[in-house]
Order: structure tokens, then C-alpha cells, then sequence
């Protein structure tokens, strides 16, 4: 009988591996984003019951379904909301309280967020109800 000569086992060799590593790395490094997001910080109602711009007066901003500001029940326009909040703070105004009604857009309200973020007073972000004369919807599951 004749015997099969032993097969000798070839090592695996890295540098190729380490390659094919070394490429993938890159290339998911490369496709992913490193964009820092802006912050727009946000005091809530809660915040302002422990004592953020408590005393004192309060204006209500309302961002309109249509994109439109309404300050304190007068339309405003957006180039002259700086001026007119300005004029409230002169007044003894102390804080803004911004709603937005059901139809805004998420974007406008970061947009508007940003902008008086550099405003003379405190903005603080409460939740927003129906329009005016929209039909209420009630949640599922809750007796009317």
C-alpha cells in the first residue's frame, strides 16, 4: 500500500486580512457625517415654576398654522418681531411663552426657536392646542 505524502497545512497570511480591514474602516469613516447639530436650548413650563424668569409679566407668541406670529392677539410680521418683543421687555415684560398651532410646521418652530434665541427675554415652549374653530378630535380610547 502506498502511502499519500502529508498535506502541509498553508498558514493564513494576514497582511492581505489586515488590507481588507484597513479598507473598510476607511471607507465607513468616510461615509459617515461628523456635522455638530445647533442646540437650541428650551426652558419648559416646569422650569418656570422653579424659578426661571418667575416674576413678572409674560407675553404670548402663537405661531400660526399658515407660518404666521401672532404676539399677544395682534398679528405681527416676522421682520418686526424683534422690534416689538424688545418693546415688551421695555415695558416690564419678562418672559415669552411660544405655543404653535396644530398645522405648523416642526421646522418653523426650530427656525423660530433660533432666531429668539438671541431675544431680549427667556422663551418658554408650552404645548399647543387646536386652531381656532378645527373640530376637537378626541384620543383614542378616551370617553368623550
Amino acid at each position: 500500500m502506498m502511502r499519500m505524502p502529508a498535506r502541509r497545512r498553508r498558514r493564513l497570511p494576514l497582511t492581505p486580512l489586515i488590507d481588507v480591514i484597513f479598507l473598510l474602516l476607511l471607507f465607513f469613516m468616510l461615509s459617515s457625517t461628523f456635522l455638530r447639530f445647533a442646540d437650541v436650548e428650551v426652558a419648559s413650563a416646569g422650569a418656570a415654576r422653579s424659578g426661571v424668569a418667575s416674576t413678572g409679566s409674560a407675553a404670548l407668541l402663537k405661531l400660526a398654522g399658515d407660518g404666521g406670529l401672532v404676539l399677544n392677539g395682534e398679528r405681527v410680521e416676522d421682520a418686526a418681531l424683534m422690534d416689538a418683543l424688545e418693546g415688551l421687555a421695555d415695558d416690564g415684560t419678562t418672559r415669552l411663552v411660544l405655543t404653535a398651532e396644530t398645522g405648523s410646521t416642526v421646522q418653523a418652530l426650530v427656525d423660530l426657536l433660533g432666531r429668539l434665541e438671541t431675544g431680549p427675554m427667556p422663551v418658554i415652549l408650552a404645548g399647543g392646542g387646536p386652531a381656532a374653530g378645527a373640530p376637537s378630535t378626541p384620543s383614542p380610547g378616551v370617553q368623550p
